[in-house]
């Protein structure tokens, strides 16, 4: 895959409070993508009257994300189950105007993030790649992923 391809680049939390600790690294690394490769940024926050959401939609809008998205639940999003986030992102973000331009979604490296990861590439028809460590981009803008394998003893390569 080429990143001239690529419209929008799309960070996704799930509203959890260790999400604001990667917040800043995940919201710079989709900026610097799109100042370098000119498309929409935008992100994806599940949860908006908690004080996590609300602090990432802070860091987003301070870093000049061009979309931000806020999804409202029925109950604390901390009161959630697992499997009640991942069903709300799963369902929610296929639908998002963002998501039908060629679109990457870019997720902290956690257990719920790399589900709902999961559950979108199936309703999507997309790819979800776990645990990435870099994005690269080479001299003909094809993009791929380094990740770590074999309990971090081995690093590999994933072309897209």
């Amino acid at each position: 895959m080429s990143i001239v391809n690529i419209k929008n680049i799309c960070a996704v939390f799930c509203g959890l409070p260790g999400d604001v600790e990667s917040a800043e690294s995940l919201l710079l690394r989709i900026r610097d993508l799109a100042e370098k490769y000119p498309c929409e940024t935008g992100a994806v926050i599940l949860g908006s009257n908690d004080p996590t959401s609300k602090r990432i939609f802070a860091l987003a809008s301070s870093f000049g994300i061009d979309q931000v998205w806020c999804l409202e639940t029925q109950v604390d999003i901390l009161t959630l189950q697992r499997h009640e986030r991942i069903d709300v992102l799963a369902a929610i973000l296929p639908t998002l105007q963002v998501a039908h331009e060629n679109c990457l979604f870019l997720m902290n490296a956690s257990g719920d993030e790399e589900e709902v990861a999961a559950a979108v590439a199936v309703r999507m028809n997309a790819w979800a790649l776990g645990r990435c460590e870099q994005i690269l981009v080479n001299d003909e803008n094809e993009l791929s992923v380094v990740k770590s394998c074999f309990g971090g003893r081995m690093k590999i390569t994933r072309s897209l």
